[in-house]
């Protein structure tokens, strides 16, 4: 596994390039950017920008993102559903 990935909203699993940019839904993921600023992590605004793990990053580096992340998430289903 490489030290870089992106996130995309799909409903489905997406296997190459043509299939993320067919389904990009840039509204769910100015979402997701927004309720995770509002929790205290910053990336990169643009969905088809990387994300980056190195060796630099600690353990709670990473734990902290992603632990805040399931509230995020929660939040955006809960909108979705409405």
């Amino acid at each position: 596994v490489g030290p870089l990935f992106q996130i995309h909203f799909a409903d489905r699993r997406l296997h190459n390039y043509r299939e993320v940019v067919a389904s990009c839904r840039a509204e769910e993921y100015s979402r997701f950017w927004r309720a995770m600023l509002e929790r205290g992590v910053y990336f990169n605004p643009v969905q088809q920008e990387c994300w980056f793990v190195s060796s630099a990053h600690t353990e709670d580096d990473v734990r902290a993102p992603v632990e805040r992340a399931h509230p995020a998430l929660a939040e955006i289903h809960e909108h979705a559903m409405r």
